[in-house]
């Protein structure tokens, strides 16, 4: 056998949220209620042309994109996933042995691309499953040459203030990229939202990554993208690989732009449902994070993968959070309102709400 790396071997292979045939899929975050009709519409138009070569730049998603955001289009660049930003990211700007720092129970790519060039992920402490900004400041040093974000975060779905991220980006030096991770952004509440479209015009140093991957329902397509100041984006362009983003992937993605009144409708139901599915955990003794993405998160008071094992054989696929770094915690991703009260009713007949009551954060 070749050796890989030694990089990569220190590389753990990711987990993915899992189901099984039969089971309600609540552990992938994925929108219950499908793309707009449109995108499907747009994936049969553009198939009899998947002979040729997809536009390299993704030229008509940039256009479309460039008026969603009010932005010029040489800003945006497309990915396949806002995962593979996140590697082109990390190959465009890590030097061998620098650092990247992440929150400690947070997306596990950041550490991986960091790894991947042979830099040195950072764990960076958290408070309540929050990002701490003051944690951030305290381990920024001479080596630290990337800074990952996610907000809201994956797995604990808590959201920093406006404000702090602010402060943040004020304080790191311009010399260190800062990626904002905004996969989950669309079902934060407007008054809770940094304004990040504002903030890539201050600050040079500053990468926005979004997905169609949740609120668009578009998860099966791969298909995100990034946003920043000219000369950044052009940087990544070099490391870009070429035609990443499949033709009938870009047209969807574009299609779904076109009616915005669909996403805000998805939203809209997965808060109702979020808030709900959140009410009704604390009253079986859980204490859910507080949430502003399209899923939960506790503490299960078990081992996790037991509590899941648990749920999918009643019939519910959640996700045990051992890889996060969270030996006891799941994910629940938000579903229809039959998935809250099928889920709610499960859990309930499974686990007694008194056993639960000792729960630790």
């Amino acid at each position: 056998m070749v050796p890989p790396r030694l990089s990569v071997q220190q590389i753990p292979t990711y987990s993915p949220g899992t189901s099984k045939a039969g089971a309600v899929k609540l552990s992938s975050n994925e929108n219950p209620y499908g793309p707009h009709p449109a995108a499907l519409a747009a994936l049969q138009l553009v198939a009899p042309a998947v002979s040729r070569y997809p536009d390299q730049f993704s030229s008509k998603l940039r256009s479309a994109l460039a008026g969603h955001l009010d932005i010029q289009e040489e800003r945006i660049i497309i990915g396949n996933g806002s995962d593979e930003l996140m590697a082109i990211a990390a190959g465009t700007f890590l030097n061998t042995k620098e650092e990247s720092l992440a929150a400690e129970h947070t997306f596990s790519q950041y550490h991986s691309v960091t790894s991947l060039y042979d830099g040195s992920p950072v764990k960076v402490p958290m408070r309540h499953g929050a990002h701490d900004p003051d944690a951030f400041r305290r381990f920024l040093g001479d080596r630290t040459r990337i800074v990952w974000l996610c907000n809201p975060n994956n797995p604990t779905g808590t959201a920093m203030a406006p404000d702090a991220i602010e402060d943040l980006l004020e304080y790191i030096p311009r010399q260190i990229l800062v990626v904002l991770d905004e996969a989950y952004v669309d079902y934060v509440p407007e008054g809770r939202r940094p304004p990040t479209r504002e903030l890539v015009d201050q600050y040079e140093n500053l990468l926005v990554l979004r997905t169609f991957s949740k609120a668009y329902g578009l998860a099966g397509l791969r298909v995100g993208y990034g946003f920043g100041c000219a000369e950044l984006i052009e940087a990544l362009y070099r490391v870009k690989p070429p035609f990443n983003v499949s033709s009938v992937a870009e047209a969807a993605a574009a299609a779904a732009l076109e009616d915005p009144s669909y996403v805000r409708d998805c939203v809209a139901r997965n808060a109702e449902e979020r808030a709900r599915l959140s009410k009704g955990l604390s009253q079986l003794g859980f204490t859910p994070y507080p949430s502003a993405a399209n899923f939960v998160c506790i503490e299960a008071g078990m081992e996790a993968h037991l509590f899941a094992a648990q749920l999918m054989d009643a019939g519910y696929a959640v996700r045990p959070l051992e890889s996060f770094g969270l030996p006891e915690a799941v994910r629940i991703t938000v579903g229809k309102p039959e998935d809250t009260e099928g889920l709610l009713t499960a859990i309930a007949a499974l686990h007694e709400a008194p056993a639960r009551s000792t729960t630790k954060r």
